[in-house]
């Protein structure tokens, strides 16, 4: 950076002797570090398009031209404005941002995407007075955004039609945020998003309409403050918060504890527990629900089967079954210390559908060639692809047909361990989609919480 900062020095002397007052610097790279540079101008540090710069955050230099279109860009940049206000910069960095998960649509909830902070580099009272906000997703997902703070909008807009990224800003002049006694304010960005639409009622269109599966992220990427007396407006890469995926509705699942965890040979044993319910904005539907299993020693198990509370469900019902497709509930399946199998639930006709508080759900088995020290660990098995699409004629029913709407079979299947639905289709089928089924299966991203591990041991 020493031999950057003497040529920008050089620079700055060179073309002020001639006259110059404004001299834009650009420096292409991956140097994100902060510039001090002795001209008295406040640089900009402009990261990778959505990614912090640290702690520290992000320096936003003043600048009275108007806010160009954002570009995402790649390189980080140093922009000096030699002619621009002495005056403090503001730091502009994100804080607490909400982590990825599945948005139920609804157009009358407000639902935070983003969140940020901002203060003055010489700790004077700043106010915020207006927000640039880019979307990068589809402006029918969303029918409002807006600039909240403690709790309260502070302005309002929406974001113009059109195919990719959009961006807006948001007047918040008539009620601004200001910095609170940590010396820091503190704002976020606030969606509605538009109710999901069957893709037989808008023909499979895919723009300009709230698709159940729709992604997007959202981010600020230029402000407008007051210092005193004065007004400055700003720009810089967009500070994207995190993805989220849309869906009419959504399960929650959650482990429950096991009355045992110590391995009996030769009776039967509870393996997993598990309580599904559904969002109050309607019913979910599973088509399988798929355990990663590994066990430290050289274990069988013979004998599957599942509980709904505490009966028994009816075999007709479902099948349970390995990686290879071999029926678990009449035959076995035999482990090797530290080699990982595969344990599907895949439940018949409709699948298993699941209102309000739902249901607990418990797989058992028979264990056998038990020794002391051996364990069996299971987790939910998840591809986090989040695709969403028809159902296929799988014998191990883990993958999805990610064809578009109506042309089931076009597309090569991409994989998928816990396959449910939010029903979001008319009708909804669970047919092959070569037969007429509905397009609004999909996996098990962003379900909360498939991440608990069951592990019994003898």
């Amino acid at each position: 950076m020493n031999s950057i900062k003497q040529i920008a020095l050089a620079l700055v002397a060179l073309m002020a002797m001639n006259g110059c007052t404004t001299i834009n610097i650009i420096f292409g790279g991956s140097d994100s570090s902060r510039a001090e540079l002795d001209s008295g101008a406040r640089p900009m540090l402009m990261g990778d398009a959505g990614i912090p710069m640290g702690d520290a955050g992000m320096y936003v230099a003043s600048d009275a031209a108007p806010l160009p279109t954002p570009d995402a860009g790649s390189d980080s940049a140093v922009i000096v404005e030699a002619d621009a206000a002495i005056g403090p910069a503001i730091i502009i960095e994100p804080h607490t941002m909400r982590q990825s998960t599945i948005l139920v649509a609804g157009p009358d909830v407000w639902q935070n995407v983003a969140s940020y902070r901002f203060r003055a580099s010489d700790g004077s009272i700043a106010s915020l007075e207006g927000v640039n906000v880019m979307l990068d997703g589809d402006y029918g997902d969303l029918t409002q955004v807006s600039i909240a703070s403690e709790g309260v909008i502070r302005g309002s807009g929406t974001f113009p039609s059109g195919a990719g990224s959009s961006y807006t800003r948001i007047d918040i002049t008539g009620s601004p945020i200001s910095v609170g006694t940590d010396g820091y304010g503190y704002f976020q960005i606030w969606v509605r998003v538009a109710n999901v639409q069957s893709s037989a009622s808008v023909s499979g269109a895919t723009v300009g309409v709230c698709n159940s599966g729709d992604r997007f992220r959202l981010g600020a990427y230029g402000i407008e403050y007051r210092i005193g007396s004065t007004v400055e407006s700003t720009h810089f890469d967009p500070m994207y918060g995190n993805e989220f995926v849309v869906r009419r509705t959504k399960p929650t699942v959650t482990r429950q504890s096991l009355s045992t965890t110590t391995l009996a040979d030769g009776s039967s044993q509870d393996l997993y527990r598990f309580q599904v319910s559904a969002d109050s904005a309607g019913s979910v539907s599973f088509h399988s629900i798929a355990f990663t299993a590994i066990s430290s020693g050289d274990l069988t198990f013979s004998g599957f089967g599942l509980r709904r509370g505490s009966t028994l469900m009816n075999t007709a019902d479902y099948d349970i079954v390995d990686e290879y497709a071999n029926n678990l509930e009449a035959g076995a399946i035999s482990f090797s210390s530290g080699v990982s199998h595969r344990l599907i639930i895949v439940f018949h006709d409709d699948g298993e559908t699941v209102t309000g508080s739902g249901s607990s759900y418990t797989l058992q088995a028979v264990p056998s060639d038990v020794h002391a020290g051996d364990t069996i660990s299971l987790t939910f098995h998840r591809t986090l692809n989040g695709s969403t699409g028809y159902l296929l004629d799988d014998p191990i029913h883990s993958a999805l047909d990610v064809s578009p709407w109506g042309s089931a079979g076009t597309v090569p299947p991409i994989a998928a361990g816990f396959i449910w639905s939010d029903l979001s289709e008319v009708p909804h089928s669970d047919f092959y989609g070569c037969c007429g089924g509905s397009r609004d299966w999909t996996d098990g991203l962003y379900i909360e919480d498939l991440t608990q591990t069951q592990t019994l041991s003898r």
